[in-house]
């Protein structure tokens, strides 16, 4: 019973991470391997040259926030409801987020590879996802702990409006975070007001968003930290 409790938290993490991949992870494989034979029959038949592959990482982070948020917000109440501590839902919430962040970049490594094989002409922007391993493992890891840091917030007030404005917050940060660096370095034509790039130098966003992945991480210890369990089992 002793190690059964010891290594529930494991197997919380890993339960969650199961469900992500026969959902978003299966989902996300079958969108990618449809759109790839799509682009065969048309290079077949009208010797199409493009690669539209970039608008799966254009979005893709954007269903992490969404993990991240829904599986965060979800497991705090049902900690306290089966008597588990802060410290096993965090363990267990890690393990989560280390399978998932190593299936996204494994998801976007593959995305980016089947792209250089094709040769397809730059139809985007495929360093969304990062040009580097790292980048890419950086980039998945902000929009991942952005939606657990906003599901912490709405956790900790219960859903409440406060906890939805906060979380609101955080995810305006996450999305128009590369406009401050661009508003400093992009240089104005004469005559032109206001212009700005979006997303943004991705040279520039790279360790903006190892500092912010930080922030997020920091948020949602915080906030879960001093959040009541008052009605958690013995």
């Amino acid at each position: 019973m002793n190690t059964a409790l010891a290594q529930r938290k494991y197997r919380l993490g890993l339960q969650w991470s199961a469900e992500v991949g026969r959902t978003v992870g299966l989902g996300a494989l079958i969108a990618f391997a449809a759109l790839q034979l799509v682009q065969l029959g048309f290079r077949l038949a009208i010797g199409f040259e493009g690669d539209y592959s970039v608008y799966l990482l254009r979005y893709a982070p954007f269903v992490l926030t969404a993990i991240g948020w829904a599986y965060l917000f979800k497991a705090f109440p049902r900690a306290i409801a089966t008597g588990m501590t802060r410290k096993e839902l965090f363990v267990a919430f890690a393990v989560f987020s280390a399978v998932v962040l190593a299936g996204s970049v494994a998801f976007i490594e593959l995305v980016k590879l089947c792209h250089n094989l094709v040769g397809a002409g730059d139809l985007g922007r495929l360093d969304l996802g990062g040009a580097a391993l790292l980048e890419t493992l950086i980039r998945t890891a902000v929009y991942f702990t952005a939606g657990a840091a906003a599901g912490a917030v709405m956790a900790r007030f219960n859903g409440r409006t406060l906890g939805a404005v906060l979380a609101g917050v955080v995810i305006a940060v996450l999305i128009f975070r590369p406009i401050p660096f661009q508003l400093l370095f992009t240089e104005f034509a004469e005559g032109k007001v206001f212009e700005v790039e979006f997303p943004g130098s991705e040279e520039l966003l790279a360790p903006m968003d190892a500092v912010l992945t930080v922030v997020f991480v920091l948020i949602v210890w915080l906030t879960l930290a001093r959040a009541p369990m008052s009605h958690r089992k013995a």
